[in-house]
C-alpha cells in the first residue's frame, strides 16, 4: 500500500466521526477533473485549464503572512475554498487557533488533499472542519461551544482569487447563512435565566411522579421497530385542509399529535396514539385542562419532565397513560436517572415528535401541519387553535425579515424567527435520519416553506401509498416495582443534596471575590462550568460573559476582561442563592 493511500484512509477514519456520508462518496470518487503541478513555485492545481494560483509559493507565504499578522489570535477561522491546503497545514500550527471551518464542495478537490496532506489529528479533535456549504451540515457548527462563543468575531474568508472569480454568488449566500446561523445560536445555549429556573423548580415538583410513572427507556426499547408508518400533525394553517383525510387513515398509522393539536384533533374525531408536550409554561398544560374519557383509551402521552405542574395535574384527574421524560439539560443529567431519559433536544414540540418517531424506528414519517410560515391571509395557525388570537399581529411584526423558499419551491412564503430556527432544526434531522437510519421522510403540509431534507408529497398519495391495514395501537408500557421506585427517590434525593452542597460551596468562594487576578478568576470559572451544580439557569449569563471574553482576548485588553470576569460573578452569586433556596425546599419537603 503506497504512502499516499495510507495518509488518505488516515484522514477517513478521522472524518468518518464527523462526517460519515462524506467518506462514502469519497471512497468510490475518482478524480478526473484535477491536474496536479509541483514545480519550483510551489503546488498547484488546474481545473479544466484554469490554474488554482498564479504562483502558489508566493501565494502562501503572503497568505499565511497576512493571517500571522492579522488572526493570530482569533480562536476560530472561517474559509470558502480549501485549495491546495497547504495554508490550512500552517495556521494549524497556531495553538490559538480551537477551530479552522472549511468550506469546499469540489469533492475531487477534497480528496486529492487528504491523499498528500495528513489531517488526521485536526480532524479528529475537531481543530479542522471541513464541510460542503449544504445547509443541513451547517447546523453542526452551533454544537461546538468555542464556535459560538466566537460568534461576534465571525468573518468568511475567501481562500484565493481562484474562488472569488467563480464562486462569488455562493460565497455570498454562504456567508448569509452563517451569519445569521451564529446571530441566532444564542437561543441554543438559552436566553433566560428565568427559563432555566422555571424548568429546575417544575422539574423538582415533578420528580415523584416521573419516577412512579412509565419508564421512557423501557417504552423505547419495547415498542421500537414495531410501526412503520407515522404521522405528526403540528398547528400550521394548512392542517384544516388535511383533516378529512387524516380522519380517513387515522387507523392505519400511527398519530403523533402536538400538544397544541390535540384539542383539535378530538374536535374532528380523530384519536391519536401518541400526544407530546415539551413546554414549562403555564399555558401549555392547558391543551389538557378536559377529561375526554374513553377517547383518551390506550393513548400514550410523553411529556418533558419540566413540563408545569398543572400539567400533570390534568393527566393524572383523567387518568390518562402519561410518562415524564428528562431532556438532555444539564440538570436533567445530573439527577443520574438516565433510564427516564432523554428525549427534546429540540427547540419545539414537532421536533420532539420527530426525534421519537425516529427513535421508535418508523420506516415512513409524514408531516402535516407543519408550515413554519404565514398563509397567504397572514394567519399563523390553523382554525382552532387554542391561542390563535394571541398571534393576531405577529405577521406584522415579521413581514419581510425571515423569508424563504415556500413548499414545492413556488416562490417565497413570510416566515419568523422561531420557525427558521425550527425548520433548520428540521432539516437537520430529516438529512440524518435518512442517510443514517433509512427513514423516508415525507412534507405532506402541502403548504407554508420548504423543508430541505425532506421528500415533497402530497397528503392523499402518501395514505394511499402507505397505508392499507388498520393497526393494532396498543404499546408497551412498564413502571418500577414500587421497591426500586423507593429507591430511586432516595438516590435522587442524596444526589440533589450533593448538587446543594456544591451550590453552597461555590456561593461561598465567590462571595468572597474582591481584587483577583483575571487569571485566577478564569480558572474559578472553569471550575465551576464543570461542577455538577453548574446547569441551564446560569447558561444564558455565561454564554454572554464567555463571548465578551472571547472577543476581549483576541483583542488582549486585559483590563476589560476584569472587569467583566467581576460582574459575572456579582451575577453569578444571585443565581446561585437562588438555585440554593429552591434544592433546600425540595431537600426538605
Amino acid at each position: 500500500m503506497s504512502l499516499l493511500n495510507n495518509i488518505f484512509l488516515q484522514n477517513l477514519q478521522a472524518l468518518r466521526q464527523i462526517n460519515s456520508p462524506l467518506v462514502d462518496i469519497l471512497q468510490e470518487l475518482e478524480i478526473k477533473n484535477i491536474s496536479t503541478i509541483k514545480d519550483e513555485e510551489g503546488l498547484n492545481f488546474i481545473f479544466n485549464g484554469t490554474a488554482l494560483y498564479e504562483n502558489p509559493k508566493e501565494e502562501l507565504l503572503n497568505r499565511a503572512s497576512f493571517f500571522k499578522q492579522n488572526f493570530n489570535s482569533y480562536p476560530v477561522l472561517y474559509f470558502y475554498g480549501l485549495g491546495n491546503s497547504m495554508l490550512y497545514k500552517l495556521l494549524l500550527e497556531n495553538d490559538n487557533l480551537k477551530h479552522l471551518v472549511v468550506f469546499e464542495d469540489n469533492l475531487e478537490l477534497i480528496k486529492l488533499c487528504l491523499s498528500l496532506f495528513d489531517f488526521s489529528e485536526q480532524l479528529i479533535q475537531k481543530k479542522l472542519i471541513l464541510l460542503s456549504t449544504d445547509e443541513n451540515f451547517l447546523y453542526e457548527l452551533v454544537k461546538i461551544e468555542d464556535i459560538v462563543l466566537a460568534y461576534e468575531l465571525y468573518e468568511l474568508h475567501v481562500h484565493s482569487d481562484f474562488y472569488m472569480s467563480f464562486f462569488a454568488d455562493k460565497i455570498k449566500s454562504l456567508n448569509f447563512k452563517l451569519t445569521n446561523l451564529l446571530k441566532n445560536s444564542v437561543f441554543y445555549y438559552g436566553t433566560s435565566a428565568d427559563d432555566g429556573y422555571v424548568g429546575i423548580e417544575n422539574s423538582l415538583a415533578n420528580l415523584d411522579t416521573m419516577l412512579e410513572n412509565f419508564v421512557f427507556k423501557n417504552f423505547l426499547k419495547d415498542n421500537k421497530f414495531r410501526f412503520k408508518t407515522a404521522i405528526i400533525v403540528a398547528t400550521g394553517p394548512s392542517l384544516d385542509k388535511q383533516l378529512p383525510l387524516l380522519k380517513s387513515y387515522h387507523k392505519k398509522a400511527i398519530i403523533f399529535c402536538l400538544d397544541s393539536s390535540y384539542k383539535i384533533l378530538h374536535k374532528h374525531g380523530i384519536k391519536p396514539d401518541i400526544v407530546l408536550s415539551l413546554e414549562r409554561v403555564k399555558e401549555s398544560a392547558e391543551f389538557f385542562n378536559n377529561d375526554y374519557k374513553e377517547f383518551d383509551e390506550n393513548t400514550v402521552f410523553v411529556v418533558s419532565a419540566l413540563t408545569h405542574p398543572n400539567t400533570v395535574k390534568y393527566l393524572k384527574e383523567a387518568k390518562r397513560d402519561f410518562m415524564l421524560v428528562l431532556r438532555p439539560l444539564h440538570f436533567h443529567s445530573s439527577l443520574k436517572l438516565d433510564e427516564y431519559g432523554y428525549l427534546a433536544d429540540a427547540l419545539s414540540v414537532a421536533n420532539m415528535a420527530f426525534e421519537l418517531a425516529a427513535s421508535l424506528r418508523f420506516e415512513n414519517i409524514i408531516l402535516i401541519g407543519q408550515d413554519l410560515a404565514y398563509a397567504q391571509d397572514k394567519s399563523s395557525h390553523s382554525e382552532d387553535y387554542m391561542y390563535k388570537s394571541l398571534h393576531k399581529n405577529d405577521y406584522e411584526r415579521d413581514e419581510n425579515l425571515y423569508k424563504c423558499e415556500a413548499y414545492g419551491g413556488l416562490g417565497v412564503v413570510q416566515s419568523s424567527l422561531v420557525w427558521t430556527l425550527f425548520r433548520q432544526s428540521l432539516q437537520k434531522d430529516a438529512s440524518l435520519v435518512s442517510s443514517k437510519l433509512n427513514i423516508k421522510v415525507f412534507n405532506a403540509t402541502q403548504g407554508g416553506a420548504r423543508i430541505k431534507a425532506c421528500i415533497e408529497k402530497p397528503f392523499k398519495e402518501c395514505c394511499e401509498e402507505l397505508l392499507s391495514e388498520d393497526l393494532d395501537k396498543r404499546f408497551f408500557l412498564f413502571k418500577n416495582d414500587s421497591l426500586k421506585i423507593s429507591s430511586l427517590k432516595k438516590q435522587t434525593k442524596k444526589r440533589i443534596k450533593k448538587i446543594y452542597t456544591s451550590s453552597k460551596h461555590f456561593l461561598n468562594i465567590i462571595s468572597k471575590i474582591k481584587d483577583e487576578d483575571f487569571e485566577n478568576l478564569e480558572l474559578l470559572m472553569l471550575k465551576f462550568r464543570q461542577s455538577d451544580c453548574f446547569n441551564e439557569l446560569f447558561m444564558p449569563s455565561y454564554f454572554a460573559y464567555a463571548s465578551k471574553i472571547t472577543k476581549l482576548k483576541v483583542f488582549d485588553l486585559k483590563l476589560e476582561c476584569k472587569k467583566e470576569a467581576l460582574l459575572f460573578f456579582a451575577e453569578l452569586a444571585e443565581l446561585l442563592s437562588k438555585q440554593n433556596a429552591l434544592l433546600k425546599r425540595y431537600i426538605e419537603g
